[in-house]
């Protein structure tokens, strides 16, 4: 089927094994699913699908963050320079780097998450992650400046993440009446 699709000259010739490969994973064949990545980013090194896909299944299945984050960073090199596909890049590599232990991994996953908010504003999830990478960094001016426009939308999960990183911020602050009007 890969084949026959790059002899007709298919803009995606990848497309096949990435979805050969996401179907194998769906049915916990892992070996195989690993196998048609790794031949989907072979037959194209420069799609970003195939590069966060693949480190979707190193994450979730594998547990091989290492691999997870060269591979997010492969995605970032060449996903679209604008839209909601580069937030989703950023803000899952952001993830990964907010998890990991090597000195400059904070400072990288707020750059991530900054990239994705730059995208999409009002991503809660990539938020509240930014909001706890500035507070590590004791910026709490700047969690305030962030979440507190998160406290009057979204869901009432959003609304209660946001409050309860506002309040800490608040108290760091020394903003004691805006941590106590809050609880």
């Amino acid at each position: 089927l890969a084949i026959r699709e790059s002899r007709q000259g298919r803009s995606e010739p990848e497309r096949s094994l990435l979805d050969l490969a996401i179907s194998a994973k769906s049915r916990g064949d892992h070996h195989t699913a690993d196998h048609l990545y790794r031949q989907a980013l072979d037959r194209n090194p420069r799609s970003w699908k195939v590069a966060r896909e693949y480190a979707e299944f190193q994450r979730h299945q594998r547990n091989d963050v290492t691999s997870a984050l060269r591979l997010y960073e492969q995605a970032a090199a060449n996903c679209p320079r604008r839209g909601s596909e580069r937030a989703l890049v950023y803000r899952e590599w952001g993830m990964l780097l907010r998890a990991g232990g090597e000195a400059d991994s904070t400072d990288r996953a707020i750059a991530c998450f900054e990239q994705a908010l730059a995208e999409s504003e009002h991503d809660a999830v990539a938020a509240h992650a930014l909001a706890s990478m500035l507070s590590r960094k004791g910026q709490y001016r700047r969690v305030i400046a962030l979440m507190e426009p998160f406290l009057t939308i979204g869901s009432t999960k959003t609304r209660e993440l946001a409050a309860a990183i506002l309040i800490a911020a608040y108290e760091k602050t020394g903003d004691q009446i805006k941590a106590l009007e809050l609880r």
